[in-house]
């Protein structure tokens, strides 16, 4: 678990950095220029990123069979309901989300998706909002090309509500 914070920290420390501007920068990039920093992270299951409620991530799916997972245990005690949303930040790729509900090590779901983001539409997000998580649950969120053009960034978001 040590392992998995240091990981994490190092994680966000390269990607505030990588985003921080030259006091000279001149501004000549482009976005058709901007290439990821960071590839192979929580690219399987096996090693989904922990996230946190609240969690707000720029990524980018780098090819036509590149996927990011991410998980999330429930660990509070009590059921809740979570938001999870991938916008496409880009004009041409059609993300979609995935999930997977883990109740006990032996007992899951199959895989559910969100409908599909839409071309040149940025705030239409592929999306699991109240989805029911039982205390104890982890659930698996997989984001990947329905449709792959070229390399774009896409927005990943995920939430937790108290059920009243």
């Amino acid at each position: 678990m040590k392992l998995k914070k240091m990981f994490s920290i190092l994680l966000i420390s390269a990607g505030l950095m990588t985003v921080s501007l030259s006091a000279f920068a001149d501004g000549a990039v482009t976005n058709s220029e901007v290439t990821p920093q960071v590839s192979g992270l929580g690219d399987t299951r096996a090693t989904a990123l922990d996230i946190f409620p609240g969690s707000d991530y720029n990524l980018f799916l780098e090819t036509a069979t590149d996927e990011d997972w991410f998980k999330w245990t429930n660990n509070t005690g009590a059921p809740k309901l979570v938001y999870s949303r991938a916008y496409n930040k880009g004009s041409e790729n059609v993300i979609v989300l995935g999930a997977i509900l883990q109740y006990t090590p032996t007992i899951e779901s199959t895989m559910i998706y969100a409908n599909p983001t839409e071309k040149n539409n940025s705030n239409r997000p592929s999306t699991f909002d109240l989805l029911y998580i039982p205390a104890g649950t982890t659930v698996f969120f997989k984001v990947q090309a329905k449709e792959f053009v070229k390399l774009e960034s896409y927005r990943y978001q995920f939430l937790v509500q108290d059920i009243n």
